[in-house]
């Protein structure tokens, strides 16, 4: 593979920079992620921020401004993003642009993307010194529009009450509907400050990716960034294993809908990351799982059924989506098919087909630039660097008794239901 970690060095001030480059790719992307603990007063304030900065800056106060300019650039773009990590919540900025070299007459566009790109997050539009009101306004009313809808979406709406039971007292159970009032009763005033403490306090992780090479993108980046000033919280750990309960939580609510969503939480203390994924695949995220092909083909017991894996909080998930009346026979069905794999009644086809799945699907977080930054960013998470290549090999090399053995390590903790009653809309996906 042409991919190459050109650079990485950690900055004393709390700020990490990684360039990856790869050939292949004629456009590079900038992602600047801000980490910080998962504070449910902090955090949506922290996102607000973070999304009002994608819609201007100072030098380009409105929308359509920065919108014209990006496009005078082929087309530049900048985004935002937020994301749960462990015990932590990840904020991200990011830029993509063209590299100079397929621009017409190599005009150099690079350079004065990321300058504007910087001006973003480091030169906002303010209004006698607060965020401007029109695009707090925009960006908090899209934030909890956003959240409202969750409702919808009755598996993921299932996933985040099933969170609350499984991670109890945990930061990690966390979600978007307990940021809600925090955000509607934020001010201009509020956001800002958070906005000034959020690049003071947070561990800032930031990647150069694709097939740009030049040292002078990421000297602009250190340059413009030396000159916070900086008491960042300290280097994140991310492993923070959930313990397991020491009485199964059985728990439901009900809701209108036409299904119900059934949701069943294992946990591990001796966690092996590579038996996990493997136990993971055969179990339920493939194709030719045990829970796709026996529980929703053979038994018919459900509209899908699969795993998941927590790898920071040592937790495995089942989701199913079915009717009502197949709740216990799905229960016990899941529970026999995760013994199956316990008592290493599974053929070595299965195990191999697994192993095969898992190496191709590494390997296709080189199809993008932003894949490849997310998997090394979770490699750096983890004290390694391994390439997608190396974590195959190592999947590869997990035994039927390495499997079995990481197996029985998993116990119930929680078993979910979100009862659908009387109908309701067909967004239930």
């Amino acid at each position: 593979m042409s991919v190459e970690i050109t650079f990485r060095k950690k900055y004393p001030n709390g700020i990490n920079l990684t360039k990856i480059y790869d050939s292949k790719f004629k456009s590079f992307g900038i992602v600047i992620k801000l980490i910080v603990p998962n504070d449910k007063t902090k955090v949506p304030l922290y996102t607000l921020a973070l999304d009002i900065l994608a819609t201007s800056s100072r030098k380009y106060p409105e929308m359509e401004q920065l919108s014209k300019e990006l496009s005078n650039l082929y087309s530049a773009s900048i985004g935002s993003g937020a994301s749960k990590i462990s015990e932590y919540f990840s904020l991200s900025l990011t830029l993509n642009c063209i590299c100079d070299e397929y621009t017409i007459d190599n005009e150099q566009v690079s350079e004065k993307a990321t300058e504007l790109f910087l001006d973003c997050l480091l030169d906002p539009n303010l209004e006698n010194g607060v965020f401007a009101n029109k695009y707090f306004r925009l960006c908090r009313d899209d934030l909890i529009d956003d959240t409202d809808a969750i409702i919808n979406n009755k598996r993921r709406y299932a996933g985040i009450l099933a969170n609350k039971r499984i991670y109890k007292g945990e930061n990690y159970s966390l979600s978007a509907f307990d940021y809600r009032d925090v955000l509607k009763n934020a001010s201009p005033e509020q956001v800002t400050e958070a906005y000034y403490e959020l690049l003071k306090k947070a561990y800032i992780d930031i990647f150069v990716t694709g097939g740009n090479n030049d040292d002078k993108i990421t000297d602009i980046i250190i340059s413009r960034l030396s000159e916070l000033e900086r008491a960042p919280f300290g280097e994140p750990e991310y492993d923070s294993f959930s313990p397991l309960k020491t009485e199964v939580c059985r728990d439901s609510e009900t809701i209108e809908a036409n299904q119900s969503q059934l949701i069943m939480a294992y946990k591990t203390d001796n966690y092996n990351e590579y038996a996990s994924k493997l136990f993971n695949a055969m179990l339920g995220a493939l194709p030719t799982s045990k829970l796709f092909m026996n529980v929703r083909e053979k038994m018919s017991l459900c509209y899908y059924c699969d795993a998941m894996l927590s790898e920071f909080k040592g937790t495995l998930i089942i989701n199913s989506g079915l009717d009502s009346n197949n709740i216990s026979l799905a229960q016990e069905a899941i529970t026999e098919q995760l013994e199956a794999i316990q008592n290493g009644d599974f053929t070595d086809e299965e195990m191999d087909n697994a192993k095969l799945y898992l190496s191709e699907a590494y390997l296709s977080n080189y199809d993008s630039k932003y894949d490849i930054c997310t998997w090394y960013s979770f490699q750096f998470s983890h004290g390694t660097f391994d390439t997608p290549e190396e974590k195959g090999r190592k999947i590869k090399a997990v035994t039927r008794e390495m499997l079995i053995e990481e197996a029985k390590h998993y116990k119930l903790d929680t078993v979910f239901v979100l009862k659908g009653e009387n109908g309701g809309n067909d967004d239930e996906a």
